[in-house]
Parts: C-alpha cells; sequence; structure tokens
C-alpha cells in the first residue's frame, strides 16, 4: 500500500475509533515521517486536553491529535470532521463551509 519512497499506491480513508474524524489520502500521496521515512502507521485520536479556542470562538466538537507527529503529506490530505449541529451558536450559518477551522502546528525549534 505504500512503497519505500512512503507513496500511496491506492487511496486510504484513516478514522478515528469513534468514526467522527476521517483522513483522506489519494492515491500516489506522499506520506513521510519527521526523519523523513515512509509512513508505518497513522493515528487520530481524541485529545485529552484539548488547547483553548482563539477569542470569539466556540469548540463544537472534539478536537484530534494526529500521528505521527510532524508527518508530511503531498500533495496534502483531506481531514472531515464530523459536529452535533445543534451545538452550533444561535446566528452561525450552519453550512460547513462557513464555519470557521482552526489547524495547530507543532512548536518548532
Amino acid at each position: 500500500m505504500v512503497t519505500l519512497e512512503g507513496r500511496f499506491t491506492e487511496p486510504v480513508n484513516a478514522t478515528s475509533g469513534d468514526k467522527l474524524c476521517c483522513l483522506t489520502i489519494p492515491k500516489d500521496t506522499v506520506g513521510l515521517d519527521k526523519d523523513l521515512k515512509p509512513l508505518a502507521k497513522i493515528n487520530i485520536v481524541p485529545m485529552a486536553t484539548p488547547p483553548g479556542p482563539p477569542a470569539d470562538t466556540k469548540v463544537i466538537g472534539l478536537t484530534y491529535d494526529f500521528g505521527p507527529e510532524a508527518a508530511t503529506f503531498d500533495p496534502p490530505v483531506t481531514i472531515t470532521l464530523s459536529y452535533d449541529s445543534t451545538k452550533i451558536p444561535a446566528g452561525m450559518m450552519k453550512r460547513a463551509s462557513s464555519l470557521p477551522s482552526m489547524t495547530r502546528q507543532p512548536d518548532s525549534g
């Protein structure tokens, strides 16, 4: 499924244990770990203690930790998150395309 160079030979959908988060990796994507070696596994788990959200925002679902840390994908992959629409604050449009999102990069240095 993954070549020695880290190229996925077929599409992959990695799903969290709770089935609420999915990482979609297209065929021919190169996935490497922090040591530039092919990915041996992918982890998606809810964060026990997530960072607080930015000001004027609200968390409407779980936050997830993806591993291995510092993994890279070329081209980028797609992450799909499910959420409870009843937790969307009044007045905010309920279309997923209008919901703000936040990404967090590992600290560098």
